[in-house]
């Protein structure tokens, strides 16, 4: 079973943020199930816009802040989910 994406390529600032936040639910998919595959392809549309739309010193501090922000929410829902 794959995913049917509703875009090929993130356009504008809109669609990233969106992007983003979708592969927040999406980050404690295993790699080899249909979210982990959705996952993957997320990542790479987010970084292709990244790449073309923010200068390399703001992707630095965007990652650093989105790699925390992350990881806040995955330690998150492991609280959670040991509970």
């Amino acid at each position: 079973m794959t995913y049917r994406l509703d875009y090929l390529q993130i356009t504008n600032l809109y669609e990233y943020e969106a992007a983003l936040k979708e592969i927040e639910s999406l980050m404690m998919a295993d790699p080899d199930t249909p979210e982990g595959e959705k996952l993957d392809v997320m990542v790479t549309l987010i970084e292709a816009y990244e790449a073309k739309h923010f200068p390399i010193e703001q992707r630095l501090n965007q990652r650093v802040r989105d790699k925390n922000r992350l990881l806040t929410t995955h330690e998150h829902n492991k609280r959670i989910h040991s509970k």
